[in-house]
């Protein structure tokens, strides 16, 4: 009895109890990943035949450890008394239904990176791997050798069946539903495994191994076999499907010419049977396919044909190609004149080379035309500059000229502030030698008294107080405000909002001379920030930097 007939399980039952123990833990998602991967086993050829081959395969899903017996039953559960949840149970229906999207892009492996690190995995291996919670999900392909893969790909691109264990159905050894095998059966289909089990790269394509001493072409080597070239032009034509290596547009080249060779071949072999030695004639090119249908009809022609065959072999091409021109004497005429005439001077690599031939020995002399390679380099650096010119001109993203105008808006703001500022830092007149301000502004109490008097027109110096007063009472709330505003969101944001405070609270000159000077300074670096902003922008989509003075007593002219 076989380990699935004495577990008596559905596919159902097998496959949700598989997810569970797997990915119990991992959610719906986690789930259907281990689910995808099992059915891709099932699909693909090495892992088993049927979902139940697949998850029973022995050291596949540990789990089952226990029931296979893999590595003594290590990490392996009770699967038997396990119950799936319905959450699994409704993966495992999705999943058998054929609708549920496959999370893994086709993998056939998972594994959980932190409990362990298998050779066939990301970090020994690299390759595409994708990290649905817990588990890493890719492609590893164990069980099947590079070669049979690749044999197995190559052979379905052109149409045929693979040729080795690519099915273990074709054997009768997979389907869970065939049951009783006798025991006298499955030492036949073991006896057939062995036999059809791929030895090597060829035998995978179905060429046989030399026998010395044989007939044909079992007794020769298998690059001389016309069935391996034939077959290397199937692949070719395979791979070019596949898009391997670029030979999509060679590959059917390579078949017609290998076509052609085969018609030829059988032509020359018919030949020889008439003439031995006449068909090197055929295959050395000396006369075509259709002339050589001559030969069987006209008793002359076959009689030119033999001598010039004898004379060919002989080493007297000369005589032969007189002989054959009685035959054919066109084409032999343009074999001659391909022979005798002196090979012209050709101009290859778009004119970057001349070959010339030697006229004794016909050799090729190639000779390098410097001044067209000088010319390309000078039209390729030619057309770089209009690129570069053609991307310069182009005008920039709309988020980027709408960033670049918010800058030049807020460096306009800042230089009339900043100009303001300084006339502001004048009213105070502060001497550095004596630490004394000397200027018409006077916030203290004193020049508030001074002021109010002033108002009035009383006294000269005590009217020039009070204008300055006035002055300064105006623009500090316009100084606080416009600071605030042209700060929010950048570097110095939090240093402005600090200085506005400060010149709030200010009840001295001292006080409220430092707070000034501070948003000054704090201004003064915005303007500095905006101003790299925008070169740093005009930079990173190739554009002229902007000609702005670096002094901030220049306006922006609307």
């Amino acid at each position: 009895m076989t380990l699935k007939e004495r577990l008596g399980l559905s596919d159902r039952d097998i496959l949700a109890k598989t997810i569970q123990a797997e990915a119990g833990n991992q959610g719906a998602q986690g789930m259907l990943a281990v689910g995808s991967v099992i059915m891709n086993r099932a699909k693909a050829s090495g892992y088993g035949g049927s979902i139940q081959d697949v998850i029973l395969k022995p050291g596949q899903f540990s789990p089952w450890n226990s029931e296979t017996n893999y590595a003594g039953g290590a990490q392996g559960q009770d699967m038997m008394n396990l119950v799936a949840s319905p959450q699994a149970y409704a993966v495992t229906d999705a999943v058998l239904s054929g609708k549920a999207p496959d999370p893994t892009s086709g993998a056939t492996h998972f594994y959980n990176p932190d409990i362990s690190n298998p050779s066939w995995g990301a970090e020994k291996q690299g390759g595409d791997w994708t990290r649905i919670n817990s588990h890493l999900f890719g492609k590893a392909d164990a069980g099947r050798g590079s070669n049979q893969r690749l044999a197995d790909d190559a052979m379905r691109a052109i149409g045929k069946q693979p040729i080795g264990l690519a099915d273990a159905n074709i054997i009768g050894l997979a389907d869970a539903n065939i049951t009783g095998l006798a025991d006298a059966n499955i030492k036949e289909n073991s006896q057939m495994m062995q036999q059809r089990r791929p030895r090597g790269l060829l035998e995978n394509f179905g060429i046989q191994k030399m026998q010395e001493g044989a007939e044909g072409e079992t007794g020769q080597r298998f690059y001389n076999r016309d069935t391996f070239k034939d077959r290397l032009a199937d692949l070719a034509v395979g791979f070019g499907k596949m898009g391997i290596m670029g030979l999509d547009e060679p590959a059917a080249a390579v078949a017609n010419r290998r076509a052609e060779k085969r018609k030829l071949n059988k032509t020359a072999e018919y030949l020889d049977k008439y003439m031995p030695g006449a068909g090197d004639l055929i295959r050395d090119g000396f006369i075509s396919a259709k002339d050589a249908i001559a030969f069987t009809t006209d008793k002359n022609t076959q009689d030119l044909a033999a001598r010039a065959a004898e004379a060919y072999r002989s080493g007297n091409t000369k005589e032969a190609m007189a002989l054959l021109t009685q035959i054919s004497p066109t084409s032999m005429g343009q074999q001659l004149a391909a022979q005798v005439a002196p090979r012209k001077p050709t101009v290859a690599g778009d004119g970057k080379y001349t070959v010339n031939y030697d006229p004794e020995t016909g050799s090729p002399i190639i000779s390098v035309n410097q001044s067209v390679i000088d010319a390309e380099a000078r039209i390729a650096a030619a057309k770089r500059k209009a690129e570069v010119e053609e991307e310069r001109n182009k005008p920039m993203p709309t988020d980027a000229r709408k960033a670049e105008e918010e800058d030049l808006d807020k460096i306009d703001s800042l230089d009339g502030l900043i100009e303001d500022t300084a006339s502001i830092i004048k009213d105070f007149g502060y001497n550095s030698e004596t630490g004394n301000f000397e200027g018409p502004l006077d916030i203290g109490l004193d020049g508030m008294i001074v002021g109010t008097l002033g108002k009035f027109g009383l006294g000269k110096e005590n009217v020039e107080t009070a204008k300055a007063r006035q002055k300064f009472d105006r623009f500090k709330t316009r100084l606080i405000n416009e600071s605030l505003r042209l700060n929010s969101g950048v570097q110095t944001d939090s240093d402005a909002q600090r200085a506005a405070k400060e010149l709030g609270n200010a009840m001295t000159d001292a006080t409220a001379y430092a707070a000034v000077q501070e948003l000054m300074r704090i201004n003064t670096r915005a303007r500095e920030i905006s101003s790299r902003s925008i070169g740093r922008r005009r930079e990173t989509f190739n554009k002229d930097p902007l000609n702005m003075p670096k002094s901030p007593t220049w306006r922006i002219k609307k």
